[in-house]
Formats: structure tokens, C-alpha cells, sequence
């Protein structure tokens, strides 16, 4: 049995051991972790439109432009003369050597932005590389945690230390005046020293905000290094009041408790049994407990020491007309044995 199964159990058929947490720590036992989104590529960066020349045509297009003007010099020195051939061909020759520059010039400023292309496209695919093995790790590491118990309780335990770790909770000393318990709070308050020692407290003053004045939780479990704090109650159904005679119902289905509402809002847990299973199935009770701390801190050893010991036994909650008709049939016991 877990914390999650003892939550089903104990809210959904009204019925005891009652385990009650806050709406943030109910969410954080149950999460999932979030779906890891599509992978989405990044934008590559765009291919120069123009290319360089490659050189070998380049030096083709010089000789062929070199060539057509010592041609054309030599046509026109017959034609022409010499000095119109010289100034006609020096021209032309000229114009091949601006084009031939022209080129030069084009292909280098083509040439560096092809270099940066490829830089960037080198750098590109490496981040694309990167983010592809984040991506698989993200989908493999979720895919461990939701079918791995272990990995799934880390993950639930990661979100649950954030909400204890703000807990709260200055203890005063025992009150020297503390009340003689009564025979269920004092067998499982024996009981529960046994099993969990010195982690375990009993009549403490709290110093947390919203409880109400003079009172105080019947047992407390504590952890100091993950800061779980458990709140044990034993609920009666009435208050019998032997100078006036009258009953009043208590701990009924809808009705106030003491405290609860304050500590669940701090984080605490709430752990509320019935005075019957405290004093028949004493340690059952603890096994309660302990199953609940072990949801929590995933330290199943805890849970081993109660092997053999059989699961509490359900006491359903009471309506306070039901809660008046014990409290009668109590009232006519007394009678009768007196």
C-alpha cells in the first residue's frame, strides 16, 4: 500500500485511517513529468545565390580576352596603321585588364561568403547535433521515469522537498501540565516510541500560525533531514460531559477538526485513526504510519519491519447522528454497569 492508495481509500469511502495532505503536495505525488516537446530544426543559414568562378575558368576568360586583343591589333595595323592599332589596341587590352580585375574582385568577395556559409553551416549542424542528443535524452529520460517505480518516486520526492522545506514548525518544551492520556493515545504512543523513536513527539506546542489557542497535535513525526512532518490523530465521535450529562458529536463527516485545516496549509500531513484500531490494532497502526512516511521518502526498510503485521482494518466515518447514537448506546452501557 501506498500514499497514493491510502489517499483513494481513505477520502473516496469516507472511511478510516484518514490520510489528508494539502492540494500541493496531493499534486507533486502525483505528477508526471512534462512531455518533452516535438523536435523542431532550426533554421539552416541560406546558400549564397551567386558562386566564385572557378579559376581555371578564369584565367580562360583572361588568355581569350588577351588573345582577342592582340588579334585585333594586328588587324588593325594593316587596316589602319600603326598608331591607330597602337591606340585601338591598348584600349581593348586595357578593357580586358578592368574585366579581368572586375572578376578578381567579384570572386573574392564570392569567395569570403562562401568561407562564411560554410562556417556557419559547420556551426549550424553542430548545434543541430547537440540539440538532437538533448532531445533523445529528454524522451529516454522521461520514458525511465515513467516506467521505472524508482525513478518515478525520485522525481516525485524532487517536487515534494521544495513544499517541506518551507515548513514552518518552532517546538516549544512539553508543557509540564500535559493531560494523562487516555488508553488508545496511550498504547500507541508506547507503540509508535517503539517503532520510530526519538523522531516521534507527544503534547508539543507548536508555534504555527492559524492553530487554534491551546491546542495542540496528540503525536507529531518529524524528520529533520527532509523536514516530513506527520500530525497523528485519534478521532473520537463525541464529548461526554459527566457534570452536565450532555454529549456533543465530534470528527462527523463534514464537521471541523482541530487544527487541520492550518497544518495541511503549512504542508503538514494528517494521519487520523479511530480510537478502536489505536487500542485493538495498535500496530497496524504504526504500519500506517510507516507506509506513509515510506510514499513520501522512498525508505522501504522502514516498511520491512512490519512484515506479518496485517493491514488496519477500515472504520467507516460517521455522520453526527450517528456520532449521538454511539454516544447514547455509550450512556446506556454506563447505566447498566452502574
Amino acid at each position: 500500500m501506498n500514499v497514493q492508495n491510502l489517499l483513494s481509500t481513505s477520502l473516496k469511502s469516507q472511511s478510516y485511517p484518514l490520510v489528508l495532505v494539502s492540494p500541493a503536495v496531493s499534486e507533486a505525488l502525483q505528477s508526471l513529468p512534462s512531455p518533452v516537446p516535438p523536435y523542431r530544426p532550426g533554421l539552416a543559414p541560406d546558400k549564397p545565390k551567386e558562386q566564385p568562378l572557378p579559376r581555371l575558368r578564369l584565367w580562360l576568360e583572361t588568355g581569350v580576352g588577351g588573345l582577342g586583343a592582340i588579334v585585333l591589333y594586328s588587324l588593325l595595323r594593316s587596316a589602319l596603321g600603326l598608331n591607330v592599332a597602337l591606340l585601338l589596341g591598348s584600349a581593348a587590352l586595357g578593357g580586358v585588364g578592368f574585366r579581368v580585375l572586375q572578376m578578381l574582385r567579384r570572386n573574392r568577395r564570392l569567395e569570403a561568403r562562401q568561407r562564411q556559409y560554410e562556417w556557419q553551416l559547420a556551426d549550424y549542424m553542430r548545434q543541430e547535433d547537440t540539440a538532437r542528443r538533448e532531445y533523445r535524452k529528454q524522451v529516454q529520460d522521461r520514458d525511465e521515469i515513467l516506467n521505472q517505480p524508482r525513478r518515478l518516486h525520485a522525481f516525485r520526492s524532487a517536487r515534494l522537498l521544495p513544499l517541506f522545506a518551507e515548513i514552518p514548525c518552532r517546538r516549544a518544551h512539553q508543557p509540564s501540565n500535559a493531560e494523562t492520556p487516555e488508553a488508545p493515545e496511550a498504547k500507541l504512543w508506547e507503540q509508535l516510541k517503539r517503532d520510530f523513536g526519538e523522531r516521534l513527539y507527544q503534547g508539543q506546542d507548536l508555534r504555527i500560525e492559524g492553530l487554534p489557542s491551546g491546542w495542540s497535535p496528540t503525536f507529531v513525526y518529524i524528520d529533520p533531514q527532509l523536514k516530513l512532518h506527520v500530525d497523528l490523530e485519534i478521532d473520537r465521535a463525541f464529548d461526554f460531559d459527566p457534570a452536565t450529562g450532555s454529549c456533543e458529536p465530534r470528527n462527523f463527516i463534514g464537521g471541523a477538526r482541530n487544527g487541520e485545516h492550518a497544518l495541511l496549509d503549512q504542508n503538514w500531513l494528517v494521519l487520523r485513526l479511530t480510537p478502536e484500531q489505536a487500542l485493538n490494532q495498535t500496530r497496524s497502526c504504526c504500519k500506517v504510519l510507516a507506509e506513509v512516511i515510506a510514499g513520501i521518502t522512498g525508505d522501504r526498510l522502514l516498511v520491512a519491519g512490519f512484515n506479518g503485521v496485517p493491514d488496519l482494518d477500515p472504520v467507516p466515518c460517521w455522520t453526527a447522528e450517528q456520532a449521538m447514537a454511539m454516544a447514547r448506546r455509550a450512556l446506556s452501557r454506563r447505566t447498566v454497569k452502574a
